[in-house]
């Protein structure tokens, strides 16, 4: 009796699955290839996100907006994953991530306190709670698009004299209330400027704005980077801040030709990855998600 009632199983079994061979997905372990209604795509290989490939199927929905061969070829949206959050915040610190980019984000001359402790935090729970499926975000910290507390000013001839002298003081009262040392000096033969550094995180532009007023500046402004780099961005819509770690590959001098992002957001008790995404020559691309309650 147990026999026959082991092979109803397999029986009903084998029909459920044939019932539903159309519309259930799965990943190829050898070739990366996800397969939902006769279409097909090839994700990146990445170990790290097959714990959502697996259990969250792609929608494909053909757009006009994306073309391979002259025919219409199949995109596919992710739904957002929801997770309980994870990481004890109650006695934690707000670090120097969260103000350098609370700083850039909020346009303003110092880091907002509030601001950065919660962006600090949104950004510990994700890594927390994700980091053990995506561990690269562990990895991917923010960078700002300037060299942190520091400035670039440019002097005329006469006023870098009198400041190698030591008989410029119109930058006196800006240098005490701001905590500035001079890092670099360098002179050549059509340009003399110094790299100011400050020790507080401070928005250069907005620093560099007012050293700019002083007799003598011929410009003054922020140590920038050349290029682009592995680094989280946010984008706010009311209360809640989404936060996207990206990585590049390429001519990561010129901007980088390709690179990879995930976005999360955190929601109360719970962290929200909202979408992948993967850009350039010859790939495909998941669009990504906003979520909405």
């Amino acid at each position: 009796m147990e026999q026959d009632f082991g092979k109803y199983i397999i029986v009903i079994f084998i029909i459920i699955t044939l019932l539903f061979t159309n519309t259930l997905t799965f990943l190829d372990d050898d070739t990366h290839v996800r397969r939902s209604n006769d279409a097909e795509i090839v994700l990146p290989t990445n170990d790290a996100l097959r714990f959502y490939f697996y259990f969250h199927p792609i929608d494909f929905q053909e757009t006009p907006d994306f073309h391979k061969e002259g025919g219409l070829d199949p995109i596919p949206v992710i739904e957002p994953v929801m997770f309980p959050m994870k990481g004890d915040v109650t006695n934690h610190t707000t670090t120097e991530e969260a103000k350098q980019l609370a700083v850039e984000y909020k346009d303003t001359l110092y880091p907002d306190e509030d601001f950065s402790r919660q962006i600090s935090i949104d950004l510990f729970v994700i890594r927390e709670t994700f980091g053990v499926f995506i561990p690269i975000i562990r990895n991917i910290t923010y960078r700002p698009p300037w060299v942190p507390y520091e400035i670039i000013i440019s002097y005329e001839n006469e006023t870098w004299d009198k400041i190698i002298d030591g008989e410029y003081h119109a930058w006196d009262e800006l240098n005490e209330e701001y905590n500035m040392t001079i890092k670099k000096a360098r002179s050549y033969t059509n340009t003399r400027y110094f790299v100011l550094s400050f020790g507080q995180i401070i928005h250069p532009i907005h620093i560099a704005s007012l050293y700019s007023d002083l007799p003598g500046v011929i410009y003054a402004e922020q140590n920038g980077y050349i290029g682009d780099h592995p680094s989280i961005s946010m984008n706010q819509t009311g209360e809640r801040i989404e936060y996207t770690f990206a990585i590049g590959w390429g001519d990561c001098p010129s901007g980088c030709t390709g690179g990879e992002s995930w976005t999360f957001t955190v929601d109360d008790q719970d962290v929200i990855f909202l979408g992948y995404t993967i850009h350039g020559e010859d790939e495909w691309e998941i669009i990504p998600i906003t979520y909405s309650d």
